[in-house]
């Protein structure tokens, strides 16, 4: 009895240690992996205050410049008041075993800055820059944009 007791838990034994063999293996990529570039989204929020008021200011559009591309980002709905959803497109570089995947990489852009002009009829239109390596190094800041009311020379008519 002691015997067949002892023959499992070597066994046992034996198995858990081939099994972390092999995990590690797999790990560093001793039994095979594959490296690929990658396409994905990286998603940063604005919020967009009034200058006067301090208020929220919804339905902001945004129009994203970079050198070459006229067109640089998306920008899905907000659910969030006077917060504007930013998508910017960039690549990774992966390494991919049988059960990891290993980011070596992140490519923003070949220029890493980014303009991005906000677009509200009442406000003027500013042009904010960033730096896409601290837009991919830190996504979930909350970043602000002060809009400024737009100045009109209408003459309100007597009455």
């Amino acid at each position: 009895m002691k015997r067949t007791v002892f023959r499992l838990m070597l066994a046992a034994s034996t198995l858990i240690i081939l099994l972390l063999i092999f995990v590690a293996a797999d790990y560093y990529g001793i039994l095979g992996s594959e490296e690929k570039t990658v396409t994905e989204f990286i998603e940063f929020n604005v919020q967009i205050s009034d200058k006067l008021t301090g208020q929220p200011v919804n339905d902001v559009k945004v129009r994203c410049f970079q050198l070459e591309t006229k067109n640089a980002c998306g920008q899905p709905t907000s659910r969030q008041p006077g917060v504007v959803r930013v998508q910017l497109l960039t690549h990774k570089d992966v390494r991919k075993t049988l059960m990891f995947e290993h980011v070596l990489a992140v490519h923003g852009a070949s220029n890493p800055e980014l303009k991005i002009m906000f677009i509200h009829p009442d406000y003027l239109k500013p042009v904010e820059i960033y730096q896409i390596p601290e837009l991919m190094a830190d996504p979930d800041k909350l970043r602000t944009v002060v809009l400024e009311p737009r100045v009109t020379d209408e003459v309100m008519p007597d009455e």
